[in-house]
């Protein structure tokens, strides 16, 4: 954790599957003889000294909007996320290839950005990993309007795949002074975050939602959510010296039907903290100004006053510009920015095209001092340049 902020660390979590280790980071064999659901246990973890710093101000999406900037205008972003899927960092069951990892950090360092790092799994997993346990999951993706198909991330077999790059990861990048922040994400479906289900979708033409397909083939609600408290106590044993990212929304159920309840949310969030206090900053990827103004109706503003009212360290990353998949769009970012700032958030992930908001750019060196004074406790800053 920050030092100022968590002097030690408490508790940590590994994940303990019967029958196989997984934290050792050697998972070949575990993955012939997991049983199919996992059991959670929670095993303390030694103190490892000081972490880096968390990601911190307003920070880019993607280092394309900052390649050819100006000094000035690159000055108003401290960092980047690099988002990368696992399909491409291990087509071939263990064959690792990190080179497009290692470019952009080369390119993120070179502008004097940290980096949260993204690597998605779900429908972005290879297809040897869909594999394991049954052929893959047709999946309707409605961020990019088209069929694809997903793997069973349920299963603790599936989760020891996961968890054997997440250890090479671990073991290249760790030590690494960018690399400020990595998402939790091994049971995400189409993105990195894994309260959502997309269930309601379905395939043009299929009578079948994507939560009918996954029932079908053997998921179940209790499966799943043991799944995402293994990866999320995973990644705080592995990921030493780096904060971690966890997307959060009102958790949406798998069955009887995806419902969204904020109150589960809300157990997984405290029993993440807790298990390793200031590790874990917790997310949301649909910061609009309806969401701040209470008129998105989703339950997200309530997420945020408990992230607040609990001093649980958090960031946000903005909806687009003009809206996208089932979201009403960010509204006026330069107001977004400055709530988030103004209510203790770490950082803000940007939408495409923030370079071009004259407002945003006004209040964006204010607000970056002002999230970097709540990371510290060092008082809540200013807004002098909001």
């Amino acid at each position: 954790m920050h030092v100022t902020r968590v002097a030690a660390i408490v508790a940590a979590g590994c994940v303990v599957l019967s029958g196989c280790a997984v934290a050792s980071g050697s998972s070949d064999a575990a993955r012939s003889t997991a049983p199919h659901e996992a059991a959670l246990t929670v095993v303390p973890a030694a103190d490892t000294g000081t972490m880096k710093p968390y990601v911190l101000g307003n920070a880019s999406r993607s280092l394309g909007a900052i390649s050819g900037a100006t000094a000035a205008l690159s000055a108003r972003v401290n960092a980047v996320t690099v988002a990368v899927n696992w399909s491409d960092l291990e087509a071939t069951e263990g064959t690792f290839t990190f080179s497009a990892i290692d470019s952009a950090l080369a390119s993120a360092g070179a502008k004097g950005l940290t980096v949260r790092l993204r690597v998605l799994a779900g429908t972005n997993a290879p297809d040897w990993a869909k594999r394991i346990g049954g052929t893959p999951i047709p999946f309707y993706d409605h961020q990019a309007g088209q069929a694809t198909t997903i793997g069973r991330i349920w299963r603790s077999d599936y989760q020891a795949a996961w968890q054997d790059l997440m250890t090479h990861l671990a073991a290249r990048y760790d030590g690494n002074r960018i690399v400020r922040e990595v998402n939790i994400a091994g049971t995400g479906f189409i993105s990195a975050e894994p309260m959502l289900t997309m269930g309601n979708d379905a395939i043009p033409g299929s009578s079948l939602t994507n939560n009918d397909r996954l029932i079908a083939a053997g998921a179940t609600e209790t499966a799943r959510r043991t799944a995402l408290m293994n990866d999320i106590y995973f990644m705080e044993r592995t990921w030493k010296q780096t904060h971690l990212t966890l997307f959060c929304h009102p958790y949406v159920t798998l069955d009887p039907s995806p419902k969204k309840t904020l109150s589960i949310t809300e157990d997984i969030v405290s029993a993440a903290y807790n298990a390793d206090p200031g590790h874990i900053v917790f997310g949301h990827t649909g910061a609009s100004s309806a969401t701040f103004q209470g008129d998105a109706h989703d339950q997200a503003l309530g997420m945020y006053e408990f992230f607040i009212a609990n001093h649980y360290p958090f960031m946000a990353q903005t909806q687009a510009y003009g809206g996208g998949a089932k979201n009403e769009g960010v509204g006026d970012l330069s107001y977004v920015i400055t709530w988030l700032a103004a209510h203790g958030a770490y950082s803000i992930e940007l939408p495409s095209g923030w370079q071009y908001d004259s407002g945003a750019l006004r209040v964006m060196p204010g607000t970056t001092r002002r999230m970097v004074a709540s990371s510290t406790h060092a008082g809540t800053g200013g807004l002098s340049g909001a």
